[in-house]
């Protein structure tokens, strides 16, 4: 597969912990489960499911798909032969921590409210949930001033973050991960859902359910202290009209709480914050 610079392997505790699991006789499902804490080389085991040698011209978008179709002794192949890369400040390395904590915690929550709308979306929101905030990273390392510029300027105003990326940066990290995707040939519905994660209600109509029950797995998310305090507003902004949008009130989300805070738990996903319960996100 042809490596897209952009898309950096970081060595990490959580890649070296999957890759020794593929030493192991492990179910398929552990496999997966190790994923959701390795975005950037998950994002990769799509990518190369989706390439014509493995996916025969049909859309993979769940980890699991990918994974089955791979088996495990290519996607140990893969790991082996990815160069891996060292964060290159504490700013770098704190985002590549907070972006793997929240973006697990965010599949999770999505999978569930996709379950509590009856729509057989689990998988598609994990794997969105695990690659979606990707961007981050990649406009960090890109662009590290402007990129740290505007997260304190967006927890200093309570304003939205990929406004002040954009002022500051000339793009956005959904923009970013977008881009990145498209390159890599990933499912246009996955494209479209992390491209408007952040404006989930203008998606396409074909794509929006995706979109909105992402969002919806942020808002579930900060309520149960998860994320920080640069990404609350656009939460805030959009949360009462997203819900609506899936008929989800409030109560149904905080219903969820204490299932969602016993599988972060489970998982040993931190939170940063104590849990929300009177709908509110702050």
């Amino acid at each position: 597969m042809t490596h897209d610079p952009r898309l950096e392997i970081a060595d990490s505790a959580q890649l070296r912990h999957l890759r020794s699991l593929l030493e192991r006789d492990v179910s398929d499902e552990k496999i997966v489960e190790a994923l959701l804490f390795v975005p950037d080389f998950a994002c990769l085991i799509l990518a190369e499911a989706n390439s014509p040698k493995y996916s025969g011209g049909t859309a993979i978008s769940t980890l699991e798909r990918a994974v089955v179709i791979l088996g495990q002794d290519s996607i140990r192949a893969l790991a082996d032969e990815q160069p891996r890369r060292r964060f290159a400040s504490e700013v770098e390395r704190r985002t590549w921590r907070d972006l793997v904590a929240h973006g697990a915690a965010i599949g999770i929550g999505a999978g569930m409210l996709a379950s509590a709308v009856q729509l057989p979306l689990v998988g598609d929101l994990r794997t969105l949930g695990v690659i979606h905030d990707l961007g981050l990273q990649i406009l960090c390392r890109q662009n590290p001033t402007g990129y740290s510029a505007a997260h304190a300027a967006a927890t200093a105003t309570s304003s939205r973050i990929v406004d002040h990326e954009r002022f500051h940066c000339g793009t956005d990290h959904s923009e970013i991960a977008e881009d990145l995707f498209r390159d890599l040939g990933l499912p246009e519905s996955i494209c479209l859902a992390v491209g408007f994660h952040h404006d989930p209600l203008n998606a396409p109509t074909r794509h929006r359910y995706l979109a909105t029950l992402l969002f919806a797995g942020e808002c579930l998310a900060r309520r149960a202290g998860s994320g920080d305090e640069s990404g609350i507003a656009d939460v805030e902004s959009l949360e009462p009209r997203v819900l609506g949008s899936l008929r989800l009130g409030p109560s149904v989300v905080d219903a969820l709480l204490p299932l969602f805070g016993a599988e972060l738990r489970r998982l040993g996903i931190p939170l940063r914050r104590p849990p929300l319960l009177d709908g509110s996100t702050r």
